[in-house]
């Protein structure tokens, strides 16, 4: 995004939840898992996904949120979405592996 465009929303905190790729040390880097509206639903999203089984991080950003879903993380250009809930961010992945028969005969 450039820099003077004008975003709607709401000033909130985001939480992004990341994941070890070395569970052994550590030392090799981390995923993002996605981003949270609520700290307890990253860390639930981070629990066992660091080295040795430990709880992987959990970073929190200031950030625009917008109705849709979507937060612009403040002093980052990159929209990303955000989970309003672990557990609504499961069911949306969940979701999105079916075919469109598949989630009509889930009534989505």
């Amino acid at each position: 995004m450039a820099a003077g465009v004008e975003v709607r929303g709401r000033l909130a905190t985001v939480y992004e939840a990341l994941e070890d790729k070395d569970k052994t040390e550590g030392r090799g880097g981390s995923i993002s898992l996605g981003y949270f509206t609520e700290e307890n639903d990253a860390k639930m999203a981070a629990r066992g996904k660091g080295p040795m089984g430990t709880d992987g991080q959990v970073h929190s950003y200031p950030a625009i949120v917008q109705d849709n879903g979507n937060a612009y993380i403040l002093l980052s250009n990159q929209p990303v979405y955000v989970a309003g809930s672990y557990k609504e961010g499961v069911r949306a992945r969940g979701l999105a592996k079916l075919d469109e028969e598949e989630r009509r005969a889930l009534g989505h």
